[in-house]
């Protein structure tokens, strides 16, 4: 049985985030996020609980979010990892 790599791996390809208050992301659950500029980063959670870190620093983070909201997030560049 052939292994699907692409499901394994995922894209490799950072995808920018669609910031969104009532939107989750497109792509589906996060296997990370990176954040270009420092601020506060708001999002849900793979268990749909919403959290806000309050000076998420550039750089790459381990988070599962399905949503990351427009209203109270003031990092930017934020990039969706697959």
């Amino acid at each position: 049985m052939a292994l699907d790599n692409q499901r394994i791996h995922g894209s490799g390809t950072p995808i920018p985030a669609a910031e969104s208050d009532t939107v989750d992301q497109a792509e589906g659950v996060t296997r990370g996020l990176y954040v270009g500029v420092a601020g506060a980063l708001k999002f849900n959670d793979a268990h749909g609980v919403t959290r806000t870190y309050a000076n998420a620093v550039a750089g790459y983070h381990p988070i599962y979010a399905t949503r990351i909201w427009d209203n109270g997030t003031t990092a930017s560049d934020i990039h969706c990892l697959y």
